[in-house]
C-alpha cells in the first residue's frame, strides 16, 4: 500500500493550520468548530488514494463515526467497506 504523501509545506496543511489560528484569535476551541478545517485536510489526503471521506457514516443501526474514508469504486454499494473510520479529536493548543 501506498504512503500519504503529505508534507508540512503542502498547501493542505498550511490552511489547515491558518484555520486553527484564525479559531484560536477568536477564542473558539471546541471540536465542532474545527471539523471543517480538518474534513477539508482529510479530503486532500483521500485525493491520493481515490479514496471518499463519508461523514456521519454509520457502522451500527445506531451507531455513526464523525467519518469514515471509503474505496471510491465501491461507493455504488449499499454499504461500502470502511478503509479506515474516526471519531474527530481535536484541539487547539495555546
Amino acid at each position: 500500500m501506498s504512503s500519504l504523501n503529505l508534507k508540512q509545506t503542502h498547501k493542505p496543511i498550511k490552511q489547515y493550520y491558518e484555520e486553527l489560528e484564525n479559531f484560536k484569535k477568536l477564542g473558539v476551541v471546541h471540536e465542532t468548530a474545527v471539523k471543517v478545517a480538518f474534513q477539508k485536510l482529510l479530503e486532500s489526503c483521500c485525493q491520493q488514494f481515490k479514496w471518499t471521506l463519508v461523514q456521519e457514516y454509520a457502522i451500527k443501526k445506531r451507531k455513526r463515526v464523525d467519518g469514515a474514508l471509503v474505496v471510491g469504486f465501491m461507493v455504488q454499494l449499499k454499504k461500502p467497506p470502511i478503509l479506515k473510520y474516526y471519531s474527530l479529536r481535536l484541539c487547539i493548543s495555546a
